[in-house]
């Protein structure tokens, strides 16, 4: 068996591959791609995980690359429980607002993170940024920081509803990265 390696750069948009073999007597057992960005690119050099790949986990945490690099964690060292956020309370004018503070690429602008809530962890609906608003289900973005020097910055959010409004009342959030 030979594993053979090689990096094509495309033009964005559609794209056909093919295979032509000059001769028989050989067969293709796998194949795959990965999108290779700048970014990513730098991102694993600064860590020294070079071509690990996206779905490679090194430092045996629950969290690939992918998910290291988009939410600004180190691959080198084991992060907190996969899917926590730091969350708390949020004073604002007086009143006390759930909220929550999470990393984001900055170098990345095809990435986007939207913030989601649920009531009962089975329903989730966008979270609709409304700064200062009131409404039901809108957030406002309280503080967002420079560039943390990896390319990421860090964003804290409160849900525009107070704890006081919320009493007796479950409320959950999830961030949503496409």
């Amino acid at each position: 068996w030979t594993t053979l390696t090689d990096t094509a750069v495309l033009e964005k948009g559609e794209q056909t591959l093919t295979v032509f073999a000059t001769k028989g007597g050989w067969n293709l057992n796998w194949w795959s791609f990965e999108l290779l960005d700048a970014d990513y690119a730098t991102w694993e050099d600064y860590y020294g995980i070079s071509g690990s790949g996206r779905a490679a986990n090194p430092d045996g945490d629950e969290w690939t690359n992918e998910m290291e690099y988009l939410f600004g964690s180190d691959p080198t060292q084991q992060a907190n429980a996969l899917g926590s956020l730091p969350t708390g309370a949020v004073n604002f004018g007086g009143e006390s607002f759930p909220g929550f503070r999470f990393t984001q690429r900055i170098d990345a602008p095809e990435v986007t993170y939207g913030v989601e809530i649920s009531h009962d962890l089975l329903t989730w609906t966008p979270c609709v940024r409304d700064d200062g608003g009131r409404a039901t289900d809108t957030f406002t973005q309280t503080a967002v920081s420079g560039d943390l020097g990896d390319g990421s910055q860090q964003v804290s959010v409160r849900y525009n509803i107070g704890f006081t409004d919320l009493e007796g009342e479950s409320l959950f959030f999830r961030l949503k990265v496409d």
